[in-house]
């Protein structure tokens, strides 16, 4: 999906018809994929009732084994939300990136430098401790999906509303009347009934900042996601040699002291969505280098990706 054309496309829309469009990227709702020159970059929201203890509100950086990609993995971000919490809220943020090894952080710095350079504009990832490098890692991600996908995955599809160009709103007076209802959705309340196309765009993008500030404020950690493992030694093996459908057991995961549920399903998720054009066409499996096994892996995993979805 284009999101930028999308969004322009937008100020065409009724008011209906913008409605159901921002559907398409709010929490659940499908994912965003967009070219980076030597990867690839997805994109999408999701809520989740797993959690063991707090819920949080998390933003989620995976890095993909993909040969589809010229450095041989893709980069997805996700924002998870408790279900039923909306896009701007309260509750304590966290940031985790997920590694299929622990010596892949320089392949997500340089798809970070050398494929996102506008984005980030000359900066480098300077060499310091290693929580705060982490911290500049993710930071350098939200910018760049900030730029990439117009804060669709921070404000959950209310970002559709307004053309970002000219920071008017697109909808028609029709929408007026229902403007509380539609805020209160995305945990914005309603101030006055002289509310304009221009106000509304301006605290649309106030909102948007300070929930980018919220999670820049947040620490961020990185953990090696065994699932992510599995499958980049399953492209790199034969059927003979490495079968991870024979292999793969959800229960004996372990995922560190994060709670495993949740996280194995927003792995799964990630790497579904990822492949989601290969499963759906497997004359392109030799494209991303995946073998009958690794193609009935991934069958595995949208399925078990959907039972979750279901829970």
């Amino acid at each position: 999906m284009d999101v930028s054309k999308w969004i322009n496309e937008a100020k065409n829309l009724g008011y209906a018809a913008v409605l159901q469009a921002s559907e398409v990227l709010g929490a659940g709702f499908g994912f965003v994929k967009t070219g980076l020159g030597c990867a690839w970059l997805f994109g999408s929201t999701e809520t989740s009732l797993l959690y063991d203890r707090d819920r949080v509100d998390e933003k989620h950086y995976f890095l993909i084994p993909d040969r589809r990609s010229d450095v041989g993995y893709s980069l997805y971000v996700m924002r998870c939300l408790p279900d039923g919490v909306p896009p701007i809220n309260d509750l304590p943020k966290r940031r985790l990136i997920h590694l299929p090894n622990a010596h892949a952080m320089p392949t997500l710095e340089h798809i970070l430098l050398a494929d996102a350079r506008e984005a980030v504009e000359s900066e480098s990832l300077s060499i310091h401790l290693l929580g705060d490098r982490l911290n500049e890692i993710a930071d350098q991600i939200d910018r760049l999906d900030g730029k990439v996908f117009n804060g669709v995955l921070l404000i959950g599809g209310l970002v559709a509303l307004i053309n970002p160009l000219v920071g008017a709103a697109v909808a028609t007076k029709a929408l007026i009347p229902s403007i509380g209802l539609l805020l209160s959705r995305y945990g914005l309340q309603y101030v006055g009934d002289a509310a304009n196309s221009h106000a509304l765009a301006h605290r649309i993008r106030n909102a948007e900042k300070s929930v980018l500030q919220q999670f820049r404020n947040s620490k961020a950690n990185s953990i090696v996601n065994p699932v992510l493992s599995q499958l980049d030694r399953a492209i790199e093996t034969s059927e003979y040699q490495y079968d991870l459908v024979l292999n793969f057991n959800s229960d004996d995961l372990s995922i560190g002291n994060h709670d495993r549920d949740r996280l194995l399903k927003l792995t799964c998720q990630a790497i579904v969505n990822t492949y989601d054009d290969v499963v759906d066409n497997p004359s392109t499996c030799d494209n991303a280098k995946l073998g009958p096994e690794d193609m009935r892996f991934l069958r595995m995993l949208r399925q078990l990706a959907s039972e979750t979805n279901e829970q």
